[in-house]
C-alpha cells in the first residue's frame, strides 16, 4: 500500500510493467490516500487479495511471463 501511494505521488514517472499492473490491482481495491483516514480496512483488503491463489498468476498472465 505504501509503495502504491509512493507511485501515485511520483506520477508521471513510471515503474516496471509488473509493478504498474500490481499498482492498478491495488488501486482497484484501495483508493489513493488524498487525506488522513483510518487504513485498517485498506490493509485488510490488500491482505485478502494477496492471499488468493490467483493473485500472482493473474499478474503473470497479464505480463505474459513469470515474475
Amino acid at each position: 500500500m505504501c509503495a502504491a501511494q509512493a507511485a501515485d505521488l511520483l506520477s508521471p514517472l513510471k515503474t516496471s510493467e509488473a509493478l504498474q499492473i500490481l499498482h492498478q490491482r491495488i488501486r482497484s481495491y484501495v483508493p489513493k490516500m488524498e487525506k488522513d483516514r483510518v487504513i485498517s480496512e485498506d490493509i485488510a483488503s490488500i491482505v485478502r487479495i494477496m492471499e488468493t491463489a490467483s493473485f500472482l498468476r493473474d499478474i503473470e498472465s497479464e505480463l505474459g511471463h513469470p515474475l
